[in-house]
């Protein structure tokens, strides 16, 4: 059977883990405090370090499994077990202070995928599934009507930056590109759009082709 992990706020906006095994209050300093570790060390990183991300996993392995070792023990229950986080009370809870709203709001952000249990990563297991469960709340708002208007396509080659990876060739890519469209439409309209004169070249030049 799989194991849900219910992340609740309570009236007085604290948090806790609710799971088959029982229920434990969150300290809200430490959340935040783990919640600010991701965002400096995963997602404002400009390349990923697997040690880093490794121990990173590892911390939010052991804060979920908590003294009570109920992760651990949901993986040992079973063979094949999925594991559902489930974050939809804390991701659309109103009413709000500004503190508790931050750590609500990023507790739905943290990053789940990398959860390691010393061994491995968990998303790497065949045998397990760990699936955060997060809502978007529906509201009343216009529907925009189907229209029936042509479809404009916008392509853009870009050259890399990484000194380890080989330019891009210009005019073989907008000759891939204009071989595809010609595929789809022998009676579209193509325009090239050159980037602007006081752009660097090559690290930031750019074309575009755009499809119409």
């Amino acid at each position: 059977m799989p194991l849900n992990f219910t992340f609740a706020l309570s009236q007085q906006q604290t948090f806790e883990l609710r799971c088959d095994y029982g229920s434990r209050r969150l300290d809200k300093t430490e959340l935040g405090k783990l919640i600010d570790l991701c965002e400096q060390n995963y997602y404002s990183q400009q390349k990923d370090s697997l040690p880093d991300l490794k121990q990173l996993g590892r911390r939010l392995y052991q804060w979920l499994d908590g003294n009570e070792g109920w992760l651990r023990k949901s993986l040992n229950d079973a063979d094949e077990q999925t594991i559902y986080l489930d974050l939809i009370q804390t991701s659309e809870a109103q009413g709000l202070n500004p503190e508790t709203e931050r750590v609500a709001l990023g507790l739905a952000h943290l990053p789940w995928e990398l959860l390691h249990d010393g061994g491995g990563f968990l998303l790497e297991r065949e045998d397990i599934s760990v699936l955060p469960v997060r809502s978007v709340q529906q509201r009343q708002t216009q529907v925009i009507g189907v229209q029936n208007r042509p479809l404009r396509l916008l392509f853009m080659a870009t050259s890399p930056e990484d000194p380890r990876v080989a330019l891009l060739g210009f005019e073989q890519e907008e000759a891939n590109i204009l071989q595809a469209t010609l595929v789809y439409s022998a009676t579209a309209k193509r325009s090239r759009i050159f980037p602007p004169p006081t752009q660097s070249t090559p690290r930031g030049d750019c074309r575009r082709w755009v499809v119409v």
